[in-house]
């Protein structure tokens, strides 16, 4: 299965959630809470439109933790990718 982002717009704790559980928190009784789940998380950071000063103010907050494990993540899937790239240019060399 593959992981899901949660990306809170609008809410409590803008951010980026690795569970449903910890984004609900932040958009429950929320008025007019914006929130959506992502598979990239590339693509979960450009929804929220951080800019420098709250990506560094998120990463410093008590969810820090989320930061750092959707970044960690981000890089292996990006490595994982490469590796794809770089098997297929093997493959269309060797055909």
């Amino acid at each position: 299965m593959q992981s899901k982002f949660y990306a809170v717009r609008r809410g409590r704790v803008k951010g980026v959630y690795r569970t449903w559980a910890e984004c609900f928190e932040q958009i429950k009784n929320y008025p007019h809470a914006q929130y959506k789940s992502f598979t990239n998380i590339t693509d979960a950071f450009d929804y929220v439109k951080w800019n420098n000063a709250e990506k560094l103010e998120f990463a410093n907050s008590g969810h820090k933790s989320n930061f750092v494990s959707a970044i960690e993540e981000n890089k292996k899937l990006e490595k994982a990718v490469q590796k794809i790239i770089d098997f297929s240019k093997k493959i269309n060399k060797t055909t």
